[in-house]
């Protein structure tokens, strides 16, 4: 209400920087939102009054649009980004107020609460003949989050921690 515009994600590069405009809105419940790109300063603000589930869904990391400058540092950024939404989850609960966050990112859905990813990691475990990820268990979340497959010919997503993620974007099984 207060002129926030949705952002164009399909646009290849954008300069705009989002995460500061998300942070003015210090109230925000229950949000699915899709910004060009994110970054750690969208989570920064411990006295932003956020609370309920919000579901961030990004084309990339800020100033890398396009795509990961090298995985080293895609990795390194990104870990930085869930490292950041954990502190603001913990700081909401240190407040007695419930915050979930999903970061939608690539073909991946990141809880960072739980520390796993949900994603099809079918073709990851080809590459590696089988031998990544350690541990696969089934998710209950399709290609569109909550809502499953909607009747395409998709396997559905399985879920494994974010370090065994990390370990298989080093050895390039997965990527962003």
């Amino acid at each position: 209400m207060d002129g926030l515009e949705h952002p164009n994600t399909a646009t290849a590069i954008c300069e705009r920087h989002i995460c500061p405009t998300l942070l003015s809105c210090p109230r925000l419940q229950d949000l699915t939102t899709s910004i060009p790109s994110l970054c750690p300063d969208l989570f920064s603000n411990h006295e932003v009054n956020w609370s309920g589930d919000l579901q961030v869904r990004a084309a990339g990391l800020c100033g890398r649009e396009k795509a990961f400058m090298s995985r080293e540092e895609g990795s390194l950024e990104f870990s930085r980004v869930l490292s950041s939404a954990r502190s603001l989850i913990a700081a909401r609960a240190e407040k007695g107020v419930d915050l979930d966050i999903e970061i939608l990112i690539g073909n991946w859905i990141f809880n960072p609460r739980q520390n796993i990813v949900h994603g099809n990691f079918s073709l990851a475990q080809i590459n590696s003949d089988f031998t990544w990820p350690s541990l696969l268990r089934s998710s209950g979340k399709g290609p569109y989050g909550q809502t499953g497959l909607y009747g395409k010919e998709e396997r559905p997503y399985s879920c494994i921690s974010e370090e065994s993620f990390f370990e298989g974007l080093e050895k390039s099984y997965v990527s962003f």
